[in-house]
């Protein structure tokens, strides 16, 4: 990587403890119902510290990802276009498609195959439970749209990052092609400045529009089906 986007490692390595320090906090004692009831009262008053929102809200710490992405491509992509031409959009799809294919391919067959891999008095219930939606929908991976259908039932839920990160990608060839062309990079701005304004509206007109909470809430049981019925209609 080129020595001016040195930074980028630096950004990853601490978005990363986040990230971690986040599901260590919150899968560990949160989402954990005996825990929750039994220290309930402490746990909202350690919810309402200013020192402890960035664990509270750190869902949004993901983001990073996607502004590091973005960054790195537009980095490499703008010069490149300019240089030897755009590709097309096929192709451009192609090679983020086959760069991520490989691994989605190997956790999702090791998803489905785990449950042969243990034993245990409940091992089989639990395991089953997690691989069936795998065995349903795995082509909804495949074609990274998970994180649009059947979403009640997703294969690999932490994947949903990476069809949105595909997603995106795609939506940036347009916006790099517009960058990459003198005539056009007026337009271009205005392109990136309305995808920036619509990822900020669209999520708001969701939690509108669905009665969501400013932040999750780990003390009451969501209605996940409700809420997926309601985005829907």
């Amino acid at each position: 990587m080129d020595e001016k986007l040195a930074f980028v490692h630096g950004i990853r390595v601490l978005t990363m403890i986040w990230i971690i320090a986040i599901h260590t906090f919150t899968v560990g004692t949160l989402f954990v119902p005996m825990l929750v009831y039994r220290f309930e009262d402490e746990a909202r008053k350690f919810g309402k510290q200013l020192s402890t929102q960035f664990i509270f809200n750190g869902f949004i710490s993901v983001g990073n990802f996607f502004f590091l992405s973005g960054l790195v491509v537009t980095y490499i992509s703008v010069p490149m276009f300019k240089r030897t031409g755009a590709p097309t959009l096929f192709s451009y799809i192609s090679m983020r498609w086959f760069r991520f294919m490989p691994s989605m391919i190997g956790i999702i067959c090791f998803h489905i195959l785990w449950p042969l891999m243990g034993s245990g008095p409940v091992f089989k219930k639990y395991a089953n439970e997690l691989t069936e939606p795998c065995s349903r929908n795995w082509w909804t991976n495949i074609l990274f749209i998970n994180n649009w259908l059947l979403l009640p039932d997703m294969c690999l839920v932490h994947t949903w990052f990476m069809s949105a990160d595909f997603q995106l990608h795609i939506l940036s060839f347009f916006a790099i092609l517009a960058l990459s062309k003198t005539w056009s990079r007026g337009f271009g701005v205005v392109l990136c400045t309305s995808l920036i304004l619509c990822g900020i509206a669209i999520p708001s007109l969701v939690n509108y529009k669905t009665n969501g909470p400013p932040m999750p809430m780990p003390f009451e049981e969501p209605d996940l089906d409700q809420f997926y019925r309601d985005l829907n209609t």
